[in-house]
């Protein structure tokens, strides 16, 4: 089986000194892409790290198959990473709307 893989989108989050990224893996006898979720130490970038990953492991396509996030679509991977990375940075678990309704109020003198 031939497989190709490569970064889809990443985001960086500076207080973990961590990439967060979306990695497609296509298979080109099936011609499919399937999606993955992982997470990578800036300071050690041949390390899949257990932030996102279900074990600290090599980074190779072998295990980012075996330790990372599947997701079914771009999309939803995108949306995952944007979602992790706007909860650690607020320290809040809500999601976009609702930090920018709480702004808007504080803004308005709600």
């Amino acid at each position: 089986m031939a497989e190709r893989g490569k970064y889809l989108h990443s985001e960086f989050i500076k207080d973990l000194d961590l990439n967060i990224s979306l990695y497609g893996i296509f298979d080109t006898h099936k011609v499919k892409w399937n999606y993955y979720l992982i997470s990578i130490s800036k300071k050690n970038k041949n390390e899949l790290t257990d932030d996102i990953c279900s074990k600290k492991v090599p980074a190779n396509q072998w295990n980012v198959k075996m330790y990372g996030k599947q997701v079914n679509s771009i999309d939803e991977g995108v949306n995952y990473l944007k979602d992790f990375k706007l909860k650690w940075e607020t320290g809040n678990n809500n999601t976009t709307a609702e930090i920018r309704d709480e702004k808007i109020n504080q803004i308005l003198g709600d």
